[in-house]
């Protein structure tokens, strides 16, 4: 939902982000589409969002769906350099989390729109 916020902020328009209750209902999106790469593809064509090639490294400030060892697929926003960035929570103690970056390989990148 981040990088949906960035979008709205960077572009001046609405961003039609499924709704959700909690994290279970959020879950059950994911599930009911596949993957949540699949969620991204749906919401971002709608938004009109320009898909960037797999070839391409993002740009600064494009969002995407990255494949992380610990969190599996997530929304970030990218940063110059190949280095995505991510809110997270703690969900042991849901005042901890902040926004986190990692440096990012090609295959780690699941998709990507220019934003």
């Amino acid at each position: 939902v981040w990088p949906a916020q960035w979008v709205v902020n960077e572009r001046g328009t609405e961003f039609d982000w499924p709704v959700y209750g909690d994290e279970t209902e959020m879950r059950a999106m994911i599930d009911r589409d596949g993957r949540l790469v699949k969620v991204w593809e749906r919401v971002a064509r709608a938004a009109g969002l320009e898909e960037l090639p797999d070839t391409e490294s993002p740009p600064l400030g494009s969002i995407g769906v990255i494949l992380t060892s610990k969190f599996g697929q997530i929304g970030c926003i990218f940063a110059d350099g190949q280095i995505g960035c991510f809110r997270w929570q703690a969900n042991e103690d849901p005042g901890r989390g902040g926004v986190r970056m990692i440096g990012l390989r090609r295959h780690t990148i699941l998709k990507a729109w220019a934003v």
